[in-house]
C-alpha cells in the first residue's frame, strides 16, 4: 500500500523520517559554519585552503571561480568545519533552497560563514540521493516555506533538521544517484569541453591577430615583411581601422512588455548583460519572456553572426562590454525569437565572415579591461559610450584571406560549442522532468533511462 508523503504518494516499502534523523542515524550532524568573529578579513589570502561561502554554492555543485582561501594553520583552529565527500552545504541566508554536494575533489575544504553543512553519516542515505532529493521542488518550496525573516529569509539547523525526508531502499537510492548523475556528469562533460572550444580558437585569435612581435622576433627572417602603424608593427598588407567600418547597424533593445497587450505583439526572449555568460557556455540561462510588436520584432530579431554588447550594467569589478556571438545553433534551442534588452545592443556586421574575428577581439579586449575608459554613468550604474568606442578604439585589420580562413576554421569550433550545449539544454530538461518522478517513484530507472534514450 502506498504512503502519502511530501513528495505524494510513494512506494510502501520506502520510509517517511526527516533529515535531522536520517542524519542521527547514520552518525552525522547538520550544523553551522563558524562564526564571522572567529573568520576575519585579514585571515584571507591568495594561496591557501578554500572557503566555501554562500557565493560559491551553485545548483548542486560548488562554484570555485574567485573561492576565498585561507592558510593551512589557520584551518586547524577551526576543523570542525572542514568539509568531507559526501557533505551537502547551504547558504543560511538569501538564496535558502540552493545547496551543493560535496564531491571528492572539495573534501578539505573549509565550510565558510553564513553556510549551514549537512553530515549524513554511513549506511542510510546516498550522498547523492539526499542532494538530488533536496533539490525535489517540493522540498524546495517547504523549506522556503519554514525559513524565517521577513526582508530575508534565514535558514537554521532546526528548519533542516524537521525536513521531511523519504528514504528508499539503499539499493534504489544507489540507481536513482547513478542516472541522475550521469545526466549531470554528461552536462558538466560538455561545459568543459566548451571552455577548451573556446579556449583553442581565441588562442588561434591571439597566434594569428595579436602576437606580432613575438612572431617577428622567433623568426628573424621575417623581419622586413613588418612595417610600422598606429598600433606598432603589424604585417606588410594590413591595415588598421575601427569597429564602425565593418558594422552594417548598431540596434539598441526593447525590454518590451511582461505581458501581451494586445494580439499583435510577439513573445521574446530578452537577452541581458547577466545572460551573456549563459549563452557563451551555450546553456539556456534565464532569459526572461518579453512581449514586443511585430515591428519591433522584425527590427531587432537576432541573426547568426550578430554581436551582442552588453552596454549597461556590468559585473562588479567588472566592466560593461561583456560580448556574445550569434549563431544559428544557438537560436534554434529556443522556442522564441532572441532580442536585445535595452542594456545591451545588437551590432551587425556588413559580411557574416567578420563575426568571428570580431567577437575573438571585443573578448580579448574585455579580457584586458579595454572597457573601462569608454565608460560613464553618475547613479551607480556603468554605461558604455558604444558610439565613442567603435568610432575610436583601432584594431588591426587583417586582408580578407586571412578573415575567410579565421572563419573557416574556428566555425567548426563555435559550432562544436553549440551542439553540446543543444545536448545539455535538452538533458538538463529531462533530469528536471524525470527528477520528481524518480524521487518519489512514479517510475523507475529503468523506464528513465528509456525516455533519455529516446529523446537524445
Amino acid at each position: 500500500m502506498a504512503a502519502n508523503s511530501i513528495l505524494g504518494e510513494i512506494p510502501a516499502d520506502w520510509e517517511i523520517t526527516t533529515l535531522g534523523e536520517v542524519c542521527a542515524r547514520g552518525g552525522g550532524s547538520i550544523q553551522t559554519g563558524p562564526f564571522g568573529s572567529q573568520l576575519h578579513a585579514s585571515d584571507y589570502v591568495s594561496d591557501g585552503v578554500p572557503v566555501v561561502m554562500p557565493t560559491n554554492i551553485g545548483e548542486n555543485q560548488i562554484k570555485s571561480e574567485g573561492i576565498a582561501r585561507i592558510r593551512p594553520a589557520d584551518v586547524q583552529k577551526l576543523r570542525r568545519h572542514l568539509l568531507e565527500d559526501g557533505d551537502i552545504i547551504y547558504s543560511r541566508r538569501g538564496d535558502v533552497e540552493r545547496r551543493a554536494l560535496v564531491r571528492n575533489a572539495e573534501a578539505g575544504w573549509l565550510c565558510g560563514t553564513g553556510c549551514l553543512r549537512v553530515r549524513l553519516g554511513k549506511r542510510v542515505v546516498v550522498p547523492a540521493f539526499a542532494a538530488y532529493y533536496l533539490g525535489h521542488p517540493s522540498v524546495r518550496s517547504w523549506i522556503v516555506r519554514h525559513a524565517v525573516g521577513a526582508t530575508m529569509l534565514n535558514l537554521n539547523t532546526g528548519i533542516l533538521e524537521a525536513l521531511p525526508f523519504v528514504v528508499p531502499p539503499l539499493r534504489d537510492q544507489q540507481h536513482i544517484a547513478a542516472f541522475l548523475s550521469s545526466l549531470d556528469d554528461k552536462i558538466e562533460l560538455n561545459r568543459r569541453m566548451n571552455q577548451t572550444l573556446e579556449a583553442m580558437a581565441r588562442a588561434i585569435f591571439k597566434s594569428w591577430f595579436v602576437d606580432f612581435e613575438s612572431r617577428r622576433q622567433e623568426h628573424p627572417r621575417l623581419a622586413n615583411s613588418f612595417r610600422e602603424s598606429s598600433l606598432g608593427l603589424i604585417p606588410e598588407g594590413w591595415g588598421t581601422g575601427v569597429l564602425k567600418d565593418f558594422v552594417e547597424e548598431a540596434v539598441g533593445g526593447d525590454w518590451g512588455e511582461a505581458a501581451p497587450s494586445d494580439t499583435e505583439n510577439e513573445a521574446v526572449l530578452c537577452v541581458r548583460g547577466t545572460d551573456i555568460p549563459y549563452l557563451q557556455d551555450a546553456e539556456p540561462g534565464k532569459m526572461p519572456v518579453r512581449f514586443i510588436s511585430a515591428r519591433s520584432l522584425a527590427k531587432r530579431a537576432l541573426r547568426h553572426g550578430d554581436l551582442v554588447i552588453e552596454i549597461s550594467g556590468g559585473s562588479p569589478g567588472q566592466s560593461t562590454g561583456r560580448c556574445v556571438l550569434i549563431r544559428q545553433r544557438m537560436m534554434d534551442r529556443f522556442s522564441c525569437p532572441l532580442v536585445c534588452s535595452n542594456f545591451c545592443r545588437t551590432v551587425r556586421l556588413q559580411s557574416v565572415h567578420l563575426s568571428g574575428f570580431l567577437y575573438f577581439w571585443l573578448d580579448w579586449l574585455y579580457s584586458r579591461g579595454e572597457f573601462f575608459q569608454y565608460e560613464n554613468g553618475t547613479t551607480g550604474i556603468k554605461n558604455l559610450a558604444f558610439r565613442a568606442f567603435s568610432e575610436i578604439h583601432q584594431l588591426v585589420v587583417p586582408p580578407k584571406p586571412a578573415l575567410q580562413a579565421f572563419y573557416d576554421l574556428t566555425s567548426p569550433l563555435l559550432d562544436r560549442q553549440q551542439s553540446n550545449g543543444v545536448e545539455s539544454s535538452i538533458l538538463a530538461t529531462l533530469r528536471d522532468a524525470l527528477l520528481p518522478k524518480l524521487l518519489s517513484g512514479e517510475i523507475r530507472v529503468k523506464q528513465a533511462e528509456k525516455i533519455v534514450g529516446e529523446v537524445v
